[in-house]
Parts: C-alpha cells; structure tokens; sequence
C-alpha cells in the first residue's frame, strides 16, 4: 500500500531532513523502514526530493565530494536512475543530505540492507551471507543480513562479530571482525586485514586468498588466514595443504624465488614483509587452531555480548568497561559511571611498546585492552591505564572482569601483574594481581603480605594456589567487604579456554589488612614505591565491572555461564 503524504513516515522523514529527529523518533524510523519495502521506497524518494533541492541551492559553492554506496537491487529499483549521471549524482545527494541532516539512523539501515562502502561497477553475485553473529554495532555500521548477496568487485568491512560466507565454487569462509576484504571472483577473495577461517571441499580446490604480495592457494583443505594491520600475515593448515606463493612486483616474486611453498597439516607460518625490494621473512610458528572460528555458534551457545547483558542490567553496577567504541576514546570511557581512563605510559613506555584498544577478546563478540609490559625491568617498564577521577568505594563491591597472560609473558618469582588496582594517599591496593608465576594475589596496604588465591580443598585438593595459565581466558570476580581496620575478600575464577563451568572459590572470606579507601583505579596497572606508576599487565583484560554490592556466588555462576553458554561439561 502507498505512503500517505501526511502519514507517520512521512513526518519522520521530515524530521530526519531537517536534522530535528529525537532518539525515539529515530528508533521509531528504523522501526519502519525495516518493516516495510515502500517505507524505504517512501523515504529514499523524498530523500532525493531534498537532497536536489539542497543540491541546486548550493550550485558550484563549496568543494563537491564524493560518496558512493552500493545499492542492492530493491535500492536502485526505489530510486529514479539519472541517466546523464547513473548513480553516482544520486548517491553524491544522498550521502550528502545524510550527512548534512545528521541522519546516522538511516546511515546505519543503508548498511544494514545494502553494504559499507564499495567501488562503483560492482560484477554479478559471487557469494552470499550464509549466517551471523553480531556483538556491539561499531563505526556506524550493523550487520550485513543474512541472505545478502555479495557481489564481484564489492568491498566489505566487518566491524565486529561473525559472518559465514559461501563463495559460489563451493568454499565456505568464516570471517570474524574487524575485518576488511574484497570479493574477487565466485573462488577468490582479498584479505586487506582480519582473519578468516576456510573450508574447502575438493571439488572447490584452488579457492584463493590473496594477502599482501602473496596468494594462499587451497588444494582441498581446512585453513586459517591472519592479515594484521601492520601488514605481516600468518597462514595455518588444519587439514590437506595450501600454496603459498608471491603475487605482485617483489624480490619474492623474481625468478630466483618464485617458486611456491605448500603448507600441509599441521604448518603454519608467519610472514613478515621486510623493505620495498627485499625478500619476506618467513618463520614457522605453531599451529593454533584455536585462533579460529571454524563453526558458527549455536542457540545454546554463550558469547560475551551475553555478559554484558547481564552485567548492564544489574542495578548495583557502579563502573563499567567494556572497552568497546568507535575511538580511543568511547574505547576507554566508564559506560556506567563517570571514571574514565587515560594511558599512563612508565618508564620506557611508549617508545618500546604502547598500550592497544580494539584487541580481540575471548570472542568475536567483544574487544579487549592491552597494556604494554617490557621485557626489560617489566615490574616498571610499561604502559597502563588509571581513572582521570577518584573512585570513592562503597563498603561493599565486587570486581568482575575477563583476563588473560601472555604465553610469553616475562613472568619470574617477583613479578607483579596488576589487573585491578586503587592508588590512594595510603598507597596503592592490589584488588585483583598475578604474582610469581601467575598466581592470583590481592593486598591492600603496602606493608602487608599478600593474599594468594587457594582453590577449595573440595575442587582442588592439595593444591598449592590458584595460578593463571600463560595464554588462556579466564572469567575472574572478586568481593571486598570493609569491616573496621580490615576487609574480608573472597575469589572465585574458571578457565574459559578450557570450558570450566564451574566457578572455583580461590579465596573465601579472607581478612586483609586494611580497608579499600579512595583513590585513582588502575586497570592493567599498579603503583610502587614512592606512588610510581608500575607493574603493567601482559596480555588483555576486558569487561570490567564494577558493582556496589557483593554478588553471590550464584549471579557469578551465572555471568560465567552467560559466557560459556549452556552446553554440559566437556
């Protein structure tokens, strides 16, 4: 049925022009427009009714730019083609009077039904969005639909989450954002930066990833790719074999060294490109097949983004961050309270190393921090975070939070690791802490001894302390309840890489001296002597938060299970 002039969709679209629309108004849009093939034809159309408007107004005023989006087939049949421009005239007006009204709503639904931003003279369709998972919405942008088509020549970017592609030759590629690739042809795709996860039947055999300077050639095979943005890539062989072979004008691809490297089960390898004109530098890691994803999730399955569900709805949270954003920035801003971070760089910081946001979490469904810790006087040498404000505790809290320890971690018997920490006029309190080798260990008042995590007899009998294993997740709370001069902490910890359900209690109601007082909260990060910002973290911490109360035994059973999901004990 036609859109009346003066129905509910067409005021919004005013509104939506004029950059008058609510946050109601602008879900209420979205609402529509999702729902309904003429609303969107509706709204296209009197966007390009303002947009020429906007467009003859402004006459040869101004520098023009260029915005191209790629339209799928119910887009171009909705918009009146120019046929002295094609699209591109329309797109320009469009992306422009988007621009200018503030229109993100309807940005964001132009990624949803149709792509990010592509190049003009767009091939025929050569794979299709088979499924996906989406975590937190980034840059704008939302999920392709399931059911897309994509198109040869087409260039995506995944902003977060899963998206399981089939290529029209029969391969099937799971990519997990970030991740930026071009559609080449029905067997072939270009990984600018990302990682990807391949089956290829035999029938299929020769799908192709090309990466920068070299293409990953399949011979029937399961394999993994990683482009990091820097540039070195790294390709894993789980099944059958792989070419890998030079592609572009470089000493690798001369002669002398053209020849290609085939990969079989179980190899991988990593490759380094070295200056302009000089050989790549090639070094045989480790197969990490858990590097992965090699099946998309199902129903049962749990995903941080359900953490953080549960955690954003319990009413005691105080302080929250789950390092997620756009920017630096929203990445390191309190999404509850007002304690934001900054980077605090210590001595050597910066220069030997920095701290990176935007790093892959336990999951696709979320982004980690990671500070930087030196190889060299690693207890001072690095670069964490602490609250621009000072924290005032309440006399009950719990920390909750997502961590994990470099497997090469410089870790020996005096190291001091800080998760989470308070920095105040009494020096700085170790609320969650790796010390030794791992060990999980807390202390608020500089001359005490430490705290150190022991599983409960029951769990674990004999064992000496909880310690953390170098390069597994784990999901770790804990609980301080002030009572006088002294506070009485308990722990609770499982290994999430290692599909522990069950929540170990590593530390029970245990006196520490001294209370949680106020000061500045350090996240990867503590403080020494003389107050001096020391003992970075290594590796990435992610999902902390923060609450007002102690959370039993069995809300943390559940934010654990909310991450594993509700699959039984391997």
């Amino acid at each position: 049925m036609p859109v009346e002039p003066h129905s509910e969709i067409a005021e919004l679209a005013a509104l939506l022009c004029d950059g008058e629309l609510a946050p109601d108004q602008a879900t209420r849009l979205e609402e529509l427009v999702t729902a309904s093939a003429e609303a969107r034809r509706f709204v296209l159309q009197y966007l390009q009714l303002h947009g020429e408007l906007l467009w003859d107004q402004a006459g040869e005023a101004g520098t023009q730019r260029r915005w191209t989006l790629a339209l799928d087939e119910e887009f171009r049949r909705a918009v009146p083609s120019d046929r002295r421009h094609g699209l591109s005239r329309p797109a320009r007006w469009v992306a422009w009077a988007v621009a200018a009204s503030g229109a993100l709503v309807l940005l964001g639904w132009l990624v949803l039904a149709g792509r990010p931003v592509v190049r003009e003279g767009l091939g025929g369709p050569v794979a299709r969005v088979a499924a996906a998972v989406w975590g937190e919405p980034a840059c704008g942008m939302t999920a392709l639909p399931v059911g897309s088509e994509l198109f040869e020549g087409e260039q995506v970017q995944l902003a977060t989450g899963l998206a399981e592609v089939h290529f029209a030759n029969g391969a099937r590629v799971i990519l997990e954002g970030p991740a930026r690739f071009d559609l080449v042809s029905r067997g072939r795709l270009f990984l600018h930066e990302g990682r990807l996860a391949a089956q290829v039947p035999v029938h299929a055999a020769g799908f192709t990833v090309g990466v920068a300077g070299a293409l990953v050639i399949d011979r029937g095979t399961e394999f993994g790719v990683v482009v990091e943005p820097q540039g070195p890539f790294e390709v894993h062989v789980l099944a059958g074999c792989v070419d890998l072979q030079p592609d572009g004008q470089n000493a690798w691809a001369k002669p002398a060294a053209a020849a290609a490297r085939r990969l079989h089960t179980g190899q991988a390898v990593r490759v380094v490109h070295a200056l302009p004109g000089a050989m790549p530098l090639f070094q045989e890691i480790a197969l990490r097949e858990d590097r992965f994803v090699w099946a998309m999730p199902g129903p049962q399955t749990g995903s941080v983004a359900g953490l953080r569900r549960m955690v954003t709805s319990e009413p005691s949270l105080i302080h929250h961050y789950p390092f997620e954003g756009d920017s630096v920035a929203q990445r390191l801003a309190d999404h509850r309270g007002r304690l934001h971070l900054a980077e605090v760089v210590m001595a050597g910081g910066e220069g030997a190393g920095q701290l990176r946001t935007g790093c892959r979490g336990w999951d696709p469904t979320t982004r980690a921090v990671r500070p930087f810790r030196g190889l060299a006087r690693g207890n001072s040498e690095g670069v964490g975070l602490q609250s621009e404000n000072l924290f005032l505790p309440p006399a009950e809290m719990t920390v909750e939070l997502l961590l994990r320890l470099d497997e090469e971690a410089p870790l020996d018997g005096e190291s001091v690791c800080a998760a989470a920490t308070l920095q105040g006029e009494n020096g700085c309190a170790f609320l969650l802490a790796a010390v030794g080798r791992g060990r999980l260990a807390f202390r608020l008042e500089d001359r005490s001894d430490w705290a150190f995590g022991r599983p409960d007899s029951a769990t674990m009998p004999g064992h000496p302390g909880f310690r953390l294993i170098p390069g597994d997740w784990y999901y770790v709370a804990a609980t301080f309840q002030t009572e006088n001069s002294h506070t009485l902490a308990s722990a609770y910890a499982a290994n999430l890489s290692r599909g522990e359900r069950t929540l170990h209690t590593v530390l029970r109601n245990q006196p520490l001296a001294g209370i949680v007082s106020a000061g500045r909260l350090g996240i990867g990060k503590g403080a020494g002597e003389h107050s001096m910002h020391a003992f970075p973290w290594p590796g990435e911490l992610d999902e902390v938060a923060i609450y007002g109360r102690i959370l039993d035994l069995a809300t943390l059973q559940r934010h654990l299970a909310a991450v594993l999901g509700q699959g039984t004990e391997p």
